[in-house]
């Protein structure tokens, strides 16, 4: 199964509108890396924070059972688990801890990415402008109702249609929009207002716009590994089919 779903299914990853398929894991790359401006990293921690992008306290537990409602929609899971229940649960339980481990060791890389998507598109001003906007309760309310609101029921149905379990940014993008009428109901007149005086400067639709490029950054970072990543997950997976019994599947 591929550990790049796993990963994806915990949290609201930022927008997009194009079906960008995610490629196999990969180790991180060690070229050369661009620096991006500090006004663009900042509003790129503020946009894919630890909170944001491995979610919360309880998300590991959330991502493991939506995984298994993935994988269950799978015949030849079906029948592993059949034969040896419980191993898929137990499959989840010994991957995400390393995969989350793997995620905080690399979240400074995805910032950068991010980063440089921002730089490119605002100017300093227009980058610290948003910043403030996403650092104000109203838009830290935005944010913390979208990543608790974020379903997956278009990612788990392409995934489960697909041979290796993956998706694209055009199934988050109609999970993500789910989420948003969710969002706009929890938001107070007060919190209108201030939304309405940023929607003036243009800057709204703006960072919509750059959606797709940073949902495809994050899609590829996902599915990313540290070095030292595959060889635990392969002894951790190694350790569970011995656990069940399960030899040659």
């Amino acid at each position: 199964m591929a550990l790049a779903v796993l990963l994806a299914l915990t949290l609201g990853i930022g927008g997009g509108t194009a079906d960008v398929a995610q490629t196999a894991p990969m180790p991180v790359p060690s070229t050369q890396q661009a620096v991006p401006r500090p006004a663009a990293l900042t509003l790129a921690r503020l946009l894919n924070s630890e909170t944001m992008i491995i979610g919360p306290a309880d998300a590991p537990d959330k991502a493991i059972r939506v995984m298994g409602e993935m994988v269950a929609q799978n015949a030849d899971v079906q029948a592993m688990e059949t034969r040896h229940p419980g191993i898929t649960r137990a499959m989840g339980d010994a991957m995400m801890p390393i995969a989350v481990r793997s995620m905080r060791e690399r979240l400074p890389e995805l910032w950068r990415r991010q980063a440089l998507v921002y730089g490119a598109r605002f100017t300093d001003s227009e980058l610290e402008t948003l910043s403030v906007f996403y650092g104000s309760p109203t838009g830290r309310k935005i944010l913390d109702t979208m990543q608790k609101a974020m379903g997956h029921k278009a990612m788990v149905a392409e995934a489960a249609a697909s041979p290796d379990f993956r998706f694209g940014v055009q199934s988050v993008q109609k999970d993500k929009e789910a989420a948003a009428q969710i969002m706009v109901k929890a938001l107070d007149d007060g919190d209108m207002m201030v939304l309405a005086m940023l929607q003036k400067t243009g800057l709204v639709d703006r960072i919509k716009a750059v959606g797709t490029e940073t949902q495809a950054n994050a899609l590829a970072w996902y599915d990313e590994q540290t070095p030292w990543e595959e060889a635990e997950t392969e002894k951790a997976l190694a350790g569970v089919m011995a656990r069940f019994g399960v030899s040659g599947e």
